[in-house]
């Protein structure tokens, strides 16, 4: 086994970079969503109600402890109410979400880059290997398959690691996209009950 690993030495190590580039960043991104979370749905709800009659500090004391995108924009078109026109309050609010939603985005776009990358090195060693395999066969003028066997094994290892770094990283991905939409559209829901406030 070792000396297939050192054989394919050249692809896997790209491959084992991107592997703990991949991990890293799973880890932080656990860690934001875990944080950023909505503790208490029924907080929310009371909050925005609050909010919508006019109670802003009752509002806020209900998310006070609550770091989701929600309570933030909740939060932030509480302190605008009654400050400018529709226009800007909408311009203001719009620019507030955009910004809670890059943060939400950041480096989740990677996973998804890693795994194709590292999916396609692997391939690349394969190939590589395979190519390595006939061309030494064909110089040596053997058919043994054992020959065969073992440059098969050697060349397909590559595709293997890429798969292990490919796998755990688009499902991470698509993941943290389904976690990021369900934020969006509580923010969306929010804003635009406190946007109809202020038209009223």
């Amino acid at each position: 086994m070792k000396e297939l690993l050192l054989k394919n030495i050249y692809t896997l190590i790209p491959i084992g970079l991107l592997s703990i580039y991949s991990i890293s960043l799973i880890i932080q991104k656990i860690l934001y969503f875990y944080i950023i979370r909505i503790k208490n749905r029924k907080n929310i709800a009371l909050s925005l109600d609050r909010l919508l009659k006019g109670d802003f500090d009752e509002a806020l004391k209900l998310i006070v402890k609550d770091r989701s995108p929600t309570a933030d924009i909740i939060r932030f078109e509480g302190e605008l109410l009654g400050r400018g026109d529709r226009h800007l309050f909408q311009y203001k609010v719009e620019a507030f979400a955009q910004r809670k939603i890059f943060e939400m985005e950041k480096n989740v776009s990677f996973l998804s880059m890693i795994a194709n990358i590292a999916t396609l090195i692997g391939l690349l060693g394969t190939v590589l290997g395979m190519i390595i395999t006939f061309y030494t066969m064909m110089v040596t003028k053997s058919s043994d398959p054992f020959i065969l066997a073992g440059g098969i094994s050697q060349a397909l290892l590559t595709t293997a690691a890429g798969l292990i770094t490919a796998v755990p990283a688009m499902l991470c991905y698509s993941l943290f996209i389904e976690i990021i939409k369900r934020h969006i559209s509580f923010m969306e829901s929010s804003a635009s009950e406190i946007l109809a406030l202020k038209e009223s």
